[in-house]
């Protein structure tokens, strides 16, 4: 027997979500904040993570809005933690991809060598601010004002993004927003993008409902995202099911979770001086997720 037949064989993230592409039901995404919230995704069972340029990279990164002030490379930055921490494939929110079709290629060869399994493009004008801040603060950001490429420079950017792969595995999925114009733009795009080789389809602010439509109009595995501060609702996720939605992608509640836990212990500490709670079993979780046992195994052993 040789040592090739002793070794695992390596299967890629990207080929890992091709897997889950192909295979049967909803596969839930959460997106997560860090490599420790990967991992601890990881190893509550989830298939797959993501990271969201907006509500993760812009706010926990860099302090700033998601207002088109992050690239991808700030992205990328974020993702090379992601990636080695964990064996399951993660998806990120390149938003624009760059901007024009090459800033696209650029970007999608540098998510590779980063190791990330799939990237979100979408087709949305960056040259003016993507959102605008609510009306009322603790409400969810105004789209009203967002500004839509052509369905031409759509199909460019996908295209590109679809020429740029090194990896014939690596999953490009195209977001389009033209439901914000109507259902319709929406159908249109879906089919367009789908015919310039995306691999999925993610169809923002389409109506759940509507699922099994946008599944039969494009014939590409589909990804739907709740626009909420919070999760998808139950009425949502079985909408999701029932329509052939291959992807629910959460991107809102471990960050904001996270920032919750940071403004309320900060806050304690500072009006009573001390923190009442017991962390024991956080940090149990903490040091089974870090693997702490192996390591100080691997300690012991090479100090033999």
């Amino acid at each position: 027997m040789s040592v090739s037949d002793l070794t695992p064989k390596f299967v890629s993230p990207a080929h890992r979500l091709r897997d889950l592409l192909a295979g049967e039901g909803l596969v839930q995404i959460p997106g997560i904040y860090d490599p420790f919230s990967a991992r601890a995704a990881q190893e509550m069972g989830f298939q797959a993570v993501a990271l969201g340029g907006g509500v993760t990279v812009s706010v926990g990164y860099h302090v700033v809005p998601d207002m088109t002030m992050i690239s991808t490379r700030d992205v990328i930055d974020v993702a090379r933690g992601i990636t080695r921490a964990i064996d399951i494939p993660l998806i990120v929110d390149f938003d624009d991809g760059g901007g024009n079709p090459l800033q696209v290629r650029h970007a999608v060869q540098l998510a590779e060598a980063a190791g990330i399994a799939g990237v979100m493009i979408e087709d949305t004008d960056f040259t003016y601010p993507k959102h605008t801040p609510p009306k009322e603060l603790g409400k969810i950001m105004q789209f009203e004002d967002n500004h839509h490429l052509s369905r031409e420079a759509a199909v460019q950017r996908i295209r590109a993004a679809v020429e740029a792969r090194r990896n014939p595995a690596t999953v490009i999925i195209a977001r389009t927003d033209g439901a914000l114009i109507s259902k319709e733009e929406s159908l249109i795009r879906m089919r367009l993008l789908a015919d310039a080789g995306a691999d999925v389809i993610k169809p923002t602010h389409f109506p759940f409902e509507d699922a099994a439509e946008a599944v039969e109009a494009c014939g590409r595995p589909v990804m739907m995202v709740p626009i909420r501060l919070g999760s998808s609702t139950p009425q949502e996720l079985e909408h999701a099911r029932r329509g052939g939605v291959k992807l629910l992608l959460e991107p809102v509640p471990v960050s904001y979770a996270i920032y919750g836990a940071v403004i309320k212990t900060l806050a304690e500490l500072k009006s009573a001086g001390t923190v009442a709670g017991d962390y024991s079993e956080t940090v149990k979780f903490v040091q089974e997720t870090i693997r702490y046992p192996d390591w100080g195994d691997l300690a012991t052993r090479y100090q033999e």
